[in-house]
């Protein structure tokens, strides 16, 4: 048993824009699934501290958006700065509006900040 430990090779490292694409694409699946609460967990400490779980779950079942997909694109880190710029696209219908505008499915490119602390990348809500 010792003799195959010794065989392992070591865990293969991923860097910190894997890391930050990984957990961007799980708060995007959460979004669009409507799993808020699942989402809310990739929210820095201090958002999650001023905004209860119950309360942000509430607060994005109001919104008159459905997301429909998305896809993250790229995550761009500078690890030395603690911060990653991530690149996502979005496809989505707007529930508010013109009447005409409440069945038009929407695409665009979406840029959010992800944030370094205490060892974990976070997403920084606006």
């Amino acid at each position: 048993m010792l003799l195959l430990a010794a065989c392992q090779q070591p865990a293969e490292e991923r860097s910190a824009d894997e890391i930050v694409q990984e957990r961007a694409q799980a708060r995007w699946d959460a979004l669009v699934n409507e799993e808020f609460a699942a989402a809310w967990e990739y929210y820095t400490p201090g958002y999650r501290q001023m905004s209860p779980q119950d309360a942000f779950a509430a607060d994005m079942s109001a919104r008159p958006v459905q997301w429909n997909a998305a896809t993250v694109v790229s995550a761009q880190c500078q690890e030395a700065e603690s911060k990653c710029t991530v690149l996502t696209e979005v496809t989505y219908q707007p529930g508010g509006g013109a009447e005409e505008l409440r069945n038009v499915e929407i695409t665009r490119d979406l840029e959010e900040q992800w944030i370094l602390m205490d060892g974990q990348w976070w997403y920084a809500a606006n």
